[in-house]
């Protein structure tokens, strides 16, 4: 038990013993002494619950006060910064003693596109749709889609998209499979390429279909799904 739970415990027996003792084998001073010692013990606890209550108030009031500190001061640096910059003066912020802003990090590649589905929209057109980290239009990321016909190793450029979908309008007709090369760029980053086969057939019905799709991982073979 704990020991707020062991006072808990004695007090809830203290008034019985103190009538009972000569019957369970204590004297009236050792139940005295017990009943003293309980009851400095819940004294101490109300303190010390009391400083608690106090302390916790105390800290609320110290992040208020400091939380209004940060603001004001965090004013006072972007003035100081934008003091440098409209001034063109570095040495201010050595003169302030803070640290001149960093230079920006290029956003690097987009992410590989990964999680490839193709699928045949209401007009016949195959669709592509990828997932890529790191690739937000507004970063000036975009995707660039090259194809080959029919596992032909000669790919062209059939399109750029700023969104992580292509939709293919140029594919011949009698084509029986479809390699494209879907790779991410931003500025002069490239990300890893990815090759992505589609292979086409005849469905239930007699409807052209999407009879395998999959990721290419190695030479010319890969791993396909229905």
């Amino acid at each position: 038990m704990t020991r707020k739970q062991w006072l808990e415990f004695f007090a809830q027996r203290m008034g019985t013993w103190d009538s009972v003792f000569a019957q369970i084998g204590v004297t009236q001073q050792e139940v005295d002494a017990l009943i003293a010692k309980v009851e400095k013990a819940q004294s101490s606890l109300a303190a010390a619950d009391k400083l608690r209550l106090e302390s916790k108030a105390a800290t609320q009031k110290f992040y208020t006060d400091a939380d209004e500190a940060h603001d004001d001061g965090q004013e006072l640096i972007n003035k100081i910064r934008n003091f440098a910059a409209t001034t063109n003066n570095p040495s201010v912020f050595q003169i302030a003693m803070i640290d001149p802003p960093s230079p920006p990090t290029p956003l690097g590649a987009p992410g590989k596109p990964e999680n490839l589905v193709a699928s045949i929209n209401e007009l016949g057109y195959i669709t592509l749709n990828w997932k890529s980290t790191n690739s937000a239009p507004s970063t000036g990321a975009f995707f660039s889609v090259s194809r080959a016909l029919n596992g032909g190793t000669n790919y062209t450029i059939v399109g750029a998209v700023p969104t992580r979908e292509f939709v293919d309008t140029t594919i011949p007709a009698g084509t029986g499979q479809v390699n494209y090369v879907i790779q991410g760029r931003r500025g002069q980053y490239l990300s890893e390429p990815t090759t992505y086969t589609v292979r086409f057939g005849v469905a239930g019905g007699g409807n052209f279909a999407i009879v395998t799709q999959g990721e290419v991982t190695s030479g010319v073979g890969g791993k396909l799904a229905a």
